[in-house]
C-alpha cells in the first residue's frame, strides 16, 4: 500500500469531494441520535477491509463484536436483521449470508468491543496490531462519547491524541460522535454548535454531519435520502440512500450493489459474457437520479424475464434505450 496514498470510502460523491480519507486526517462523523451515523461508519469499514483488502480497526465501544459481524453481513447481503433472529431466512438468503460472513472472517478486520477504553487502551491496542504486522490502515471508533473522560477538557484532550495518533501512523482515524436530540421548534438539519463538546470540530480535519430529513418528517417526498453534510475544510452536501431494513448506506446508483446481484441471479461474469457494458451506469445517473437502485436492477431484470422465463442467453446486449424503457414502466406502475 502506498503510504501517499488516500484511503477510499467506496461513497462516489464523497470520495470525488475530499479525495478520499486523507492519510493523517482525524475525520469525524457526528449526528443526532437514530440517523445511522454507526451504520454509515460500518459501512465505510466494509468498504475498506472487504472491498479493497486493507486492514481495519474498528473500535467499538457501545456494540459487540458478534454483532458488528451480524450488522454488516445483514447489510450487504440485503437482509433485514430480524429474519436472522426469528430464522426466517430463505435457502437463498441462507447463502447469501454465509458469503458475506466467510468474506468478514478473512477480511483484515479487527474488532475490539471492549467498552469504556481509555484513548491509552486505544493506543495499546494499534500497538499490538503492529508488532504482529496488521498495520491498520484506518482506525475506525464508535462512538468518541463513551470514550473516558469527565468534562470538556477531557473530551478536547482526548481528540488531541486520537489526532497526534493519525499523524504518527500516518493514517485516517475515524471518530464518530453523538450530537444533541433535536429539541422542539430547533430546526432539522444538525450545525457542529450541536455537538456534546463542539470544539472537538475545531481539531477535527474533515468534519461530516449525517442528516435524515424523512426521519423528522414523515411527508417527506424523498423517503429514503440521506445526507452527508461536510462542515469542514469546506461546505457541501452529499446525497447517499439509506435502507432502514438492512441498516445500509449506499451511492444514489449502487455499482457494487448492482454488480453483486447481477452475479448471483445471472452467474459470475456471465453478463460480462453477454456484452453487458457497466459503463452505461454513468450515462444513466442523471436519468435514475431520483430513483433506487433497487429499482434499476429490477429494470435489468425485467428485461431479461418475460412469463417468469429466463430469456437472459437471447438477450445479446443491454442498452441504454431498453434500461430507459423498463425504469419508466416501473415508475407508471407496471
Amino acid at each position: 500500500m502506498n503510504n501517499n496514498t488516500n484511503i477510499l470510502t467506496y461513497f462516489t460523491d464523497l470520495d470525488a469531494a475530499t479525495g478520499g480519507f486523507k492519510r493523517g486526517d482525524l475525520i469525524l462523523l457526528a449526528s443526532r441520535p437514530a440517523q445511522g451515523k454507526t451504520a454509515l461508519a460500518l459501512d465505510i469499514a466494509y468498504n475498506v477491509a472487504v472491498m479493497q483488502n486493507l486492514p481495519v480497526a474498528l473500535f467499538s465501544l457501545e456494540t459487540g463484536g458478534k454483532v458488528i459481524y451480524e450488522r454488516m453481513a445483514c447489510a450487504n447481503a440485503s437482509i433485514e436483521r430480524f429474519r436472522v433472529a426469528e430464522d426466517m431466512l430463505t435457502k437463498e438468503q441462507w447463502k447469501a449470508l454465509t458469503l458475506k460472513i466467510g468474506e468478514l472472517i478473512k477480511a483484515p478486520l479487527f474488532i475490539c468491543d471492549k467498552p469504556a477504553l481509555y484513548v491509552k487502551d486505544i493506543k495499546n491496542n494499534i500497538e499490538e496490531l503492529i508488532t504482529k504486522d496488521n498495520k491498520p490502515e484506518l482506525i475506525v471508533i464508535d462512538y468518541f462519547d463513551l470514550i473516558k473522560q469527565k468534562n470538556k477538557q477531557d473530551a478536547i484532550a482526548n481528540m488531541q491524541a486520537l489526532k497526534e495518533l493519525a499523524v504518527k501512523l500516518n493514517i485516517p482515524v475515524l471518530v464518530c460522535s453523538q450530537m444533541y436530540r433535536k429539541k422542539e421548534g430547533e430546526p432539522n438539519r444538525p450545525e457542529i454548535s450541536d455537538l456534546r463538546y463542539p470544539k472537538i470540530a475545531d481539531i477535527a480535519d474533515l468534519v461530516l454531519l449525517l442528516h435524515r430529513e424523512n426521519y423528522y418528517n414523515q411527508d417527506y417526498k424523498y423517503k429514503y435520502l440521506a445526507e452527508i453534510l461536510i462542515k469542514k475544510p469546506f461546505q457541501k452536501v452529499i446525497e447517499i440512500n439509506w435502507f432502514s431494513d438492512c441498516c445500509y448506506f449506499c451511492d444514489k446508483i449502487d455499482i457494487k450493489r448492482i454488480k453483486e446481484n447481477l452475479d448471483r441471479y445471472y452467474g459470475r461474469g456471465k453478463y460480462e459474457r453477454q456484452k453487458y457494458n457497466l459503463e452505461i451506469l454513468e450515462q444513466l445517473k442523471q436519468f435514475v437520479q431520483g430513483n433506487l437502485d433497487q429499482r434499476f436492477i429490477q429494470a435489468l431484470w425485467n428485461l431479461n424475464i418475460v412469463d417468469g422465463e429466463d430469456r437472459y442467453n437471447e438477450e445479446p446486449q443491454i442498452t441504454l434505450k431498453k434500461v430507459k424503457s423498463a425504469l419508466e414502466k416501473i415508475q407508471k406502475g407496471k
